[in-house]
């Protein structure tokens, strides 16, 4: 299992849309009204999020340091430069479908319908029939048709999900995972004055743990938990081996 660890609330934004995109497409894709009913409520999620912050241009921003980093990799005497070709393009690309979106989620906002439920379902319970009775009429309608409504309003944050899966992507494999030992359940390193942006733990699933991190310029910690039977938690005091990662891109 990963678990990851976001160094600034910049890259925590980029890795709650990630998980939010995810799991709006996974639902859109079902045949159950109740999977699209929550795939809406997280599209509002979703919404609620960019609207607090302007995510289209830290994105952006971010593709483009990692397009200057990377091209600089072509004066390395043993790099690809057929790969690196390929990731620039990539950006490119990206980064022309973001610049070329306009405000994130147009789409939904300017279709009245939506603006409405997404009101009413910012009370809790307010999605059942009696207090929102045009939801459920969409919702009795044939699995086509609201699969169709959902491709279009999602349509509109597609280049979004891209920019984000590609600059995660990248950040990502800029780590050299290493093994490590927790002694007691707990475990940290230096940095030495190297500036990352995400720690990346793996543990076996069968081990039956989760690592709580913590860290800042010069320091990191984990410390190794586990879920009892009856779901409380307990420190892990006995050694854990783990991998981790430090990615900085």
């Amino acid at each position: 299992m990963r678990f990851e660890y976001p160094f600034n609330e910049r890259v925590r934004t980029v890795l709650r849309l990630e998980s939010l995109l995810d799991r709006i497409h996974l639902l859109a894709q079902q045949s159950d009204s109740r999977m699209h009913q929550i795939a809406l409520n997280s599209l509002f999620d979703m919404l609620d999020i960019t609207d607090r912050s302007d995510v289209k241009s830290a994105i952006s921003q971010d593709l483009t340091r990692q397009r200057q980093t990377i091209a600089s990799y072509a004066d390395h005497p043993t790099a690809s430069i057929q790969a690196i070709e390929k990731t620039l393009e990539s950006i490119d690309q990206a980064l022309e479908a973001l610049n070329n979106l306009g405000r994130i989620g147009q789409a939904v906002r300017d279709n009245d319908w939506l603006v409405a439920i997404r009101g009413r379902l910012s009370i809790a319970g307010a999605a059942a029939q009696i207090d929102s009775p045009s939801l459920l009429a969409w919702q009795q309608r044939h699995v086509s048709q609201r699969h169709a409504d959902l491709n279009q309003w999602l349509s509109s944050v597609e280049p979004l999900r891209g920019a984000i899966s590609l600059t995660l992507q990248l950040l990502r494999q800029s780590g050299e995972s290493a093994l490590a030992l927790a002694t007691a359940g707990s475990y940290q390193r230096s940095l030495e004055g190297k500036s990352y942006r995400v720690l990346q733990v793996w543990v076996a699933q069968e081990d039956g743990v989760y690592p709580e991190m913590s860290g800042n310029k010069h320091m990191v910690w984990v410390r190794f938990s586990r879920l009892d039977e009856n779901l409380k938690i307990h420190s892990a005091n006995h050694e854990v081996n783990f991998k981790y990662a430090l990615c900085g891109l």
